[in-house]
């Protein structure tokens, strides 16, 4: 029997009109909504996709939301039928016929012999992170694990080349890889603004390896929760950030989303019976907040750390900056401080940074 079709993505309005602001990147009137067929109304305000699939690549699908939300409705008296094996639906305004994509899991992966090469190669953002003041050998031992890779070649933005760029495989709990997120870096560790892509786009621009629509969105390090099966799982953003974690604290497993707006409760299904800790980058918690009290995960803590921190700071930055060495000035500070609070409480207030 046909899947009865119900939602479409809205059509795009001169003008763009009826484009929003993406709740994962947050650029304006690139975020396209499902609509009901029926009533014409939108389903929710996060439910959506992005325009911008390379670089954002957010997707969260009627499918998904009623999932999620098991309580809302989704009840619709359109029927479908096929017009050469599409599906089709009348529309009660236009009385006209609307192609309806059809949404399903995905069912095709990439091979892990990909990930394997990619981690071979070397990327600026895997210097800089051997040189990040960690244990050399768990800084290997995390980089192997994770796959982080590299592209086998350069990126050029603005008429400059930044070397290969870092590859961040999207593996599941079953050893599947959906996706990968193509990230370049400068020397330092920072990302080159305006350039993204991923394992998908790749694949459909140079007519190589599986041609998908889309690909279901994992969290970054799922792979490793059932090796780990004693270890509480933690989520933060960045998959670099995660990669810092883990070499921090071992004895954690560390996840990321991808994005502030990619913290969604269909990612946490596999987490089930696991105790997860959730890291949101300072600026975020209210909002990571709500996500995991919409989810039906029983067995988590959210901590509100960062929160004291400027905006879009994150524990890694955090954890690299008490990793630096103290100059002399800086521990003379930190000693007449700790002798006396009066003075302690005066550098706070009036923000006092040692120098030479």
């Amino acid at each position: 029997m046909e899947q009865e079709i119900k939602f479409i993505l809205e059509r795009y309005r001169s003008g763009g009109s009826n484009r929003y602001t993406c709740p994962n990147c947050g650029r304006k009137k690139c975020f396209t909504r499902y609509i009901d067929i029926e009533t014409g109304r939108y389903i929710a305000d996060e439910c959506g996709k992005c325009n911008h699939e390379s670089r954002c690549g957010y997707h969260y699908p009627p499918r998904d939301y009623f999932r999620d939300h098991p309580g809302q409705s989704q009840t619709s008296s359109l029927q479908p039928f096929l017009v050469n094996g599409i599906p089709m639906v009348l529309s009660k305004t236009r009385k006209t016929a609307v192609k309806v994509p059809t949404e399903v899991h995905q069912t095709e992966f990439y091979n892990m012999a990909w990930a394997e090469a990619a981690a071979r190669r070397t990327s600026p953002f895997r210097t800089w992170f051997e040189s990040l003041p960690f244990d050399a050998q768990r800084i290997s031992q995390v980089l192997a694990e994770y796959y982080v890779g590299a592209t086998a070649t350069d990126i050029v933005v603005n008429g400059r080349n930044y070397g290969p760029a870092a590859v961040f495989w999207m593996i599941d709990e079953q050893g599947r890889a959906h996706d990968a997120k193509f990230i370049a870096y400068t020397p330092d560790g920072h990302r080159v603004e305006g350039w993204g892509n991923s394992m998908r786009s790749v694949c459909e621009k140079t007519k190589t390896g599986p041609q998908l629509q889309e690909t279901e969105k994992v969290l970054f390090g799922l792979h490793l929760v059932p090796h780990y099966p004693d270890r509480p799982v933690c989520i933060v953003e960045s998959e670099k950030t995660a990669l810092i974690c883990a070499c921090h604290y071992p004895e954690y497993v560390w996840l990321a989303t991808g994005g502030c707006g990619n913290l969604q409760p269909s990612k946490l299904r596999p987490l089930t019976g696991r105790h997860v800790v959730i890291y949101p980058d300072s600026g975020e918690y209210d909002k990571w907040k709500t996500c995991m009290e919409k989810s039906q995960h029983k067995d988590y803590a959210i901590v509100d750390f960062m929160e004291q921190y400027p905006p879009n700071t994150d524990i890694a930055d955090v954890l690299l900056d008490a990793e630096k060495p103290q100059t002399e000035a800086q521990k003379l500070m930190n000693q007449m401080a700790a002798d006396n609070p009066v003075f302690a409480h005066f550098c706070t207030a009036l923000d006092l940074e040692p120098f030479e």
